[in-house]
């Protein structure tokens, strides 16, 4: 189960079907054919690669700090393999992967397993933040499986990871997490995005809307967006209302925390950095 023609499987899972034909030339149907086709004919070192070209098609969390102090030229961030370590331009882009264990119990073996999935994780330092990418794992263990198994956790969350790159940046280096509200309800204000759902905070509570089927909030109760526009926002999920073939469909926010997460495939490999840009530009 824990090859690792096993595991890049898994890995190569994350990613859509247009990603695999159109970067390996592939004329295939089914993902898992597709999968197949990649790991017979390529190494594992095109593989990876082929995974940190198409990075922004993965379903991720994504954290915003700024910092205070110079990152190392060299570090070692525990528990991954760092793939690439690249200045641009002067934007530092580090790519690694961590492989994260989850723990399940097989009632048909009446013991406690393990499954590997690897993890691709971007680092993104400038001038003025470090933005760190995390893959959002597949949580359904039981696709592997011909009869049910019970997932009992992983031994690595997000929180792990970001508190090894930190370490690995050493005690000269502060993150604090980025408050984006200002660039969110920019662009809530122009109309870019509309909300699903939010979570804000009143004077003595807290309130939540959620709104039913493709129906989004300001646009059917502008006087409860009103209220907002002058309240912290708390966990929300937007639409993209414009561009949306150069965005997303949909994604999470919680602005104060500085991050954001995409659980859909998005329309281009770059349109998570740009929506993110967007926000940045205008907070």
């Amino acid at each position: 189960m824990n090859s690792q023609n096993n595991i890049f499987k898994r890995m190569l899972k994350a990613y859509p079907v247009k990603a695999l034909k159109d970067d390996f030339n592939l004329s295939g149907l089914k993902q898992d054919d597709l999968i197949n086709d990649v790991l017979s004919s390529e190494t594992n070192d095109s593989i990876l690669s082929f995974g940190f070209r198409n990075f922004g098609y993965l379903h991720q969390n994504l954290y915003v700090f700024d910092y205070s102090g110079t990152v190392p030229r060299v570090i070692n961030i525990a528990g991954s393999t760092i793939i690439d370590d690249i200045t641009t331009h002067n934007i530092r882009e580090i790519n690694l992967t961590f492989d994260i264990e989850y723990s399940l119990f097989n009632p048909q073996s009446a013991s406690q397993e393990v499954l590997i999935f690897r993890c691709p994780v971007k680092v993104i330092i400038n001038n003025k933040h470090v933005i760190i990418r995390i893959n959002i794992l597949e949580r359904n263990a039981n696709s592997y499986y011909s009869h049910k198994v019970f997932t009992i956790g992983k031994d690595i969350e997000d929180r792990n990871i970001i508190s090894r790159i930190h370490t690995a940046f050493g005690l000269v280096v502060n993150l604090y997490p980025l408050d984006i509200t200002k660039g969110i309800k920019f662009l809530w204000e122009d109309n870019f995005i509309d909300a699903a759902y939010v979570k804000f905070k009143k004077s003595r509570s807290t309130t939540t809307e959620s709104m039913d089927e493709e129906h989004t909030l300001k646009d059917n109760y502008p006087d409860v967006y009103n209220e907002i526009t002058t309240t912290p926002l708390d966990k929300n999920v937007f639409r993209v209302k414009r561009d949306v073939d150069d965005y997303i469909n949909t994604f999470a926010v919680e602005p104060r925390k500085g991050k954001l997460a995409f659980k859909r495939f998005p329309f281009k490999v770059d349109s998570l950095e740009k929506l993110l840009d967007l926000i940045i530009s205008n907070n």
